[in-house]
C-alpha cells in the first residue's frame, strides 16, 4: 500500500505536502498570480497609441512635440495644486490602474491620439494617479468619489471639481467618445465663467 492509499491519518507529512503542492491548474494559477501582482506594478507602461508599429515599452509616444506633460502620483497632484494657484490653469486628473482594460482602451482611442494629446497639453496641467500603490493617491481617489477605474476629472482653478465622462450611451450601449465629442467635452467643462 502507498503512502497516498493510507487512511488520512496514516498518511505521511511528506506525503500530504506533495498532494497539497502537486502542480494542479489552481495551484499554478494561485503562483502565476502572485508572481504577477508582485510584477505588474514594476512593469514600464505600454503606449498602445503610438503611430510607430514597432514594439516598444516606452509609455512616450513617437511625436514629442505632441506629448502630455504628466505630474505623476500624489506629489505630482500637489505639483499641480501649486502651479494653479499660481496660473489659474484647470488639472485634469486621470486615476488609472496598467491592469484595467478600459484604462487600456481610454489610452488607446483617446489619451494617446494626438488631438487629444494636444488639447490636454494646451488647457490642463494634467495629473495621472495610480493609487493602488500611492496611499496619498488612494486618499485623493475616495476623495473624488471614484470607485473604479478610468477616473476621470477637472479641478478648475476655484476647487470645483467635475466628473469627466469618458463614455456615452448610444442606442441603449456604452460607448467611448470620439476624440472630437471628448475635446468638445473637456472645452465645455472646463470653461472658466
Amino acid at each position: 500500500m502507498t503512502d497516498l492509499e493510507k487512511q488520512p491519518g496514516e498518511r505521511s507529512k511528506q506525503a500530504l505536502i506533495h498532494q497539497i503542492l502537486s502542480p494542479t491548474p489552481l495551484f499554478i494559477g494561485l503562483v502565476l498570480g502572485l508572481i504577477l501582482g508582485l510584477l505588474l506594478p514594476n512593469l514600464p507602461e505600454i503606449n498602445l497609441g503610438s503611430s510607430n508599429t514597432s514594439s516598444k515599452l516606452s509609455g512616450e509616444p513617437k511625436d514629442l512635440s505632441k506629448t502630455v506633460s504628466w505630474y505623476t502620483g500624489s506629489q505630482g497632484y500637489e505639483k499641480a495644486l501649486a502651479i494653479q494657484k499660481e496660473q489659474g490653469t484647470p488639472i485634469f486628473l486621470y486615476f488609472y490602474a496598467p491592469w484595467c482594460s478600459y484604462c487600456g482602451k481610454f489610452n488607446l482611442h483617446l489619451i494617446n491620439q494626438k488631438k487629444v494629446q494636444s488639447a490636454l497639453k494646451k488647457r490642463f496641467l494634467n495629473v495621472k494617479i495610480y493609487p493602488e500603490i500611492d496611499e496619498a493617491g488612494f486618499v485623493l481617489f475616495r476623495r473624488y468619489g471614484a470607485s473604479g477605474y478610468p477616473a476621470v476629472f477637472i479641478k478648475n482653478a476655484m476647487g470645483e471639481i467635475q466628473e469627466v465622462e469618458i463614455f456615452k450611451k448610444v442606442a441603449g450601449n456604452w460607448m467611448m467618445k470620439s476624440q472630437d465629442e471628448f475635446i468638445g467635452y473637456l472645452s465645455e467643462i472646463s470653461a472658466t465663467p
